[in-house]
Order: structure tokens, then sequence, then C-alpha cells
């Protein structure tokens, strides 16, 4: 039993070796960057190992999508399952979320370029796997706002890439350094007016 769970350690940290790399080579140099023999040479092992724990990149870059999103759920739609936001009014409940979308995209933006950013990764649509339920739980967040008489009613689904829109271009905005127009000690109230602006507070 003690040998089978050694060997059960020594392959997951074998595993998180190879991921760790592969995401180091990612942020150095997008997709074109990430390849097998690259990812063998930074964890000076031969190619063939790799492929003993990954199919190909594809299946590499599918696991990384995978924690992306679970960091990303448990930074940004994990406090509502917790009730950390109960008793809040809805505005206040957007403010929070929002500000913890945009704060995941600069603590993870190597994480958060990979999953929204690069052509070509796997959408994963399993219900039960972080992406779509990190995308189902902002539907029911909307509907839930719309049913306190908050959002106005409409399309629930749209309403909320809609909102997903706004913020992630935000997002994008500050990780690229383009919103040099704004002074640094401006952008906590620049984020909190694009969040009023998206859910219809009037300033």
């Amino acid at each position: 039993m003690k040998t089978t769970k050694r060997r059960m350690r020594d392959r997951e940290r074998m595993r998180r070796k190879i991921l760790d790399a592969a995401l180091a080579l990612f942020a150095k140099g997008g997709m074109k960057a990430l390849s097998m023999r690259g990812i063998a040479t930074r964890i000076e092992y031969s190619p063939g190992t790799i492929y003993r724990y990954f199919e190909d990149k594809s299946a590499i870059v599918r696991e990384l999508c995978l924690q992306g999103f679970e960091l990303f759920y448990e930074s940004v739609m994990a406090p509502v399952d917790r009730g950390e936001f109960d008793g809040m009014g809805w505005e206040a409940r957007w403010h929070l979320q929002g500000e913890a979308y945009l704060r995941f995209a600069r603590q993870y933006p190597d994480y958060y370029h990979l999953m929204f950013n690069t052509p070509g990764v796997p959408w994963i649509e399993d219900p039960e796997l972080p992406p779509m339920r990190a995308f189902n739980r902002l539907v029911e967040d909307v509907e839930r706002s719309m049913a306190e008489g908050g959002l106005p009613r409409s399309d629930a689904r749209t309403t909320a890439i809609s909102m997903w829109s706004g913020l992630h271009g935000l997002a994008s905005l500050r990780m690229n350094d383009n919103l040099r127009m704004v002074e640094p000690d401006e952008v906590p109230d620049l984020v909190r007016g694009v969040i009023d602006y998206l859910i219809g507070v009037e300033a």
C-alpha cells in the first residue's frame, strides 16, 4: 500500500512539474513556444517521458485550462456558494464579483491569457467541469438579480455574456497596459464605474 501511494505521489509530482513547465513556456512565447520537446528540455527529461503522462500537447493545454478555471471559480464564483455575499444588495454583490474577476486576471495573467485570449484553446462543455460550471453560475447570479428586481428582465444568458464581455474587455486593457490615460489611483473608481454601467446603475 505504501509503495502504491508513493507511486501516486511521484506521478502527481511529475504531472505538476510538466504543467508548470508548460505554463512557463506559454507565458514566455504563447502557443508557439509550447511544445513537448520544449517542456522536456525545461524539466530535463526526454520527450518520451512527457508522453507517459500526457497524450499530446492538446491534453496538456486542456489540463491547464481546467486548472485555470478551477482557480477562477474559487476566486470569483465560490464566494457566492459559500454565502459570503448573503445579506448584501444585488449591486454590492456585483461590485464584489466584478472586482474579483479583474483581480483574478491580474493575479493569474498567464492562466487568464490561456483561458480567454488564445485562439484554438478547446472550450470544455461538460457542465460538471470548471469552465461551464463557472458560466452557469454566472447565469444563475444574473437570474437571481433579475428576480430581486435589480437587473432588468431579459434573457439571462445574453445578459451574462454581455457582462462577461465588458469585464473581459476591461481586464484585457489593464493586462496589456492600454489604460495609460487613467492614473493608477483612478483605477478603483474606474472599475466600479464600469461595473455600474454593466449592471445598469446610474451614476
